[in-house]
């Protein structure tokens, strides 16, 4: 049974300016502390079939590659290889809507796996619970960045 989690913030920055933050798909860790480290582990660094290592903070690591990408518009990440944690894959999707010319809604929203069997289902719950304000720390820390460039 995976677990759904959604967050969404509305940046004080023009779509482009949002885009621009989202689509340095290797370095993640430049614009959240939920991430202590991040580099590209593939040749491309912004099209289908790109790849990033993430080291999570406070702990575990997280291999991602990008699944989707509809220009401007959203972003779809598949999560494996999720070590130190109870995930075992996710896929992740960054959404922005433009507001007006200089405000974006962004929406991260999340299906994840969760490791641990017959116990499954009760990892899940778990995780719908505890998620939802590290994805809101994600997001908000997205739009932070995107600010700055406004």
């Amino acid at each position: 049974m995976p677990a759904n989690v959604e967050a969404t913030v509305t940046a004080n920055a023009p779509k482009e300016a949002v885009w621009k933050v989202l689509s340095d798909f290797p370095n993640i860790a430049n614009y959240t502390d939920t991430v202590k480290s991040s580099h590209s582990t593939s040749e491309e660094d912004f099209e289908i079939g790109a790849t990033r290592h993430c080291e999570l903070a406070p702990a575990g690591s997280a291999d991602e590659t990008i699944t989707d990408i509809k220009q401007g518009e959203s972003i779809v990440i598949s999560v494996s290889g999720a070590g130190g944690g109870p995930i075992k894959e996710s896929m992740t999707t960054f959404h922005l809507e433009e507001v007006d010319a200089k405000t974006t809604r962004l929406t991260m929203s999340a299906e994840i796996h969760p490791k641990g069997g017959i116990f499954a289902g009760i990892i899940s719950k778990i995780l719908e619970r505890r998620l939802p304000k590290r994805a809101h720390t994600v997001v908000k820390d997205l739009a932070t960045s995107a600010e700055k460039f406004a």
